[in-house]
């Protein structure tokens, strides 16, 4: 009982890791960042103005499209009689679906944002020597500090294009979820915090990086027990 009274406040936080310094923004957002008023905002921020069911109803059309896409597709797979990757197809379905609702579409040209978030994922939940012993840090035995660094400095690159391109080309009524944090932004709708384009670019990393892959693991695993009990 002492850890979920006496000592809650200390086991809720999280762990300050390589991959929070450099890729969530010195450990910004909502997955990293310590407990305390900073993430209580991010928290209630995400819960009530991006994660809302009216939120989620507004890109049902789009999650449609993606997935009448992939249908007809696998139809002229299966017409062809080709064999077909369902792991990578699920995982370029909740790719693009991710893109649209995020970024309004999924053809940002800038670099290939798909290998570079499959690499942010292997980094996010790689053991990292650096984190539990960091007078390691100068050594880079696993050479993932440079990785980190590198994804990072991508990531935002392809972020702040993005962020502009909103700034300079409004949506009017097609929004995204970019649109909605700049407009919350402008609101300053944190309240207790300023928030401000690093908060934006944390979140994103966090919900952009969790939603793909929570969401392709979901579905892989479904279709597993389908096929289990077909």
């Amino acid at each position: 009982m002492l850890f979920f009274k006496t000592h809650d406040a200390v086991f809720a936080s999280r762990p300050k890791t390589q991959f929070g310094k450099y890729i969530s923004y010195g450990n910004k957002g909502v997955v990293p960042a310590q407990y305390g008023l900073y993430w209580r905002s991010m928290r209630r921020l995400c819960t009530t103005e991006l994660l809302t069911n009216a939120k989620i109803e507004m890109f049902k059309d789009v999650r449609g499209e993606e997935l009448r896409s992939l249908v007809e597709e696998l139809k002229v797979a299966a017409n062809a009689g080709e064999v077909v990757d369902v792991s990578e197809k699920v995982d370029l379905l909740v790719e693009d679906m991710v893109y649209r609702m995020f970024f309004g579409k999924k053809d940002y040209q800038l670099m290939d944002s798909k290998v570079n978030l499959r690499e942010g994922l292997w980094l996010a939940g790689s053991f990292n020597l650096i984190d539990f012993l960091p007078f390691l840090a100068p050594f880079d035995i696993q050479g993932l500090t440079h990785r980190n660094k590198s994804f990072g400095k991508d990531l935002d690159r392809l972020l702040m294009t993005i962020i502009d391109d909103h700034e300079k080309h409004p949506r009017g009524n097609q929004r995204d979820i970019i649109d909605i944090m700049l407009s919350l932004m402008d609101s300053n709708n944190a309240k207790d915090v300023q928030f401000d384009l690093v908060d934006i670019k944390a979140i994103v990393t966090d919900l952009i990086l969790a939603g793909i892959d929570i969401s392709a693991t979901t579905i892989l695993w479904a279709f597993s027990e389908v096929m289990k009990r077909s």
